[in-house]
């Protein structure tokens, strides 16, 4: 987990559209306020690539939001595997393999 919020700051969970993820549902890790960069500096591109018209910063980082506001990240948006529809997390790989005898890490 990386806890909540800080003060002065917000911190949502996205889908794909852009859209408030439900609580205990992953998403893209999205936050907006007094701590948070405005920009790249001089670099408009990344800025505009990162950073919404809204002042949300998107982090690439994929996570889940509890009922109490806390924040657990399952992964990175690049590292997420989209098939059959279905999107798979590096990390759920990893937690079946950890369940066979003979692998350790």
């Amino acid at each position: 987990t990386v806890g909540r919020a800080l003060a002065h700051t917000e911190v949502k969970i996205i889908d794909e559209l852009g859209n408030i993820q439900k609580i205990g549902q992953p998403g893209e890790v999205c936050s907006k306020g007094a701590g948070i960069m405005r920009c790249y500096w001089n670099d408009d591109v990344k800025t505009k690539a990162t950073i919404d018209e809204s002042g949300w910063l998107h982090s690439g980082d994929l996570g889940v939001m509890d009922t109490e506001g806390f924040v657990t990240i399952v992964g990175r948006i690049k590292d997420m595997i989209i098939r059959g529809g279905e999107n798979i997390y590096p990390r759920e790989i990893e937690e079946v393999l950890y369940t066979y005898p003979g692998i350790q890490d």
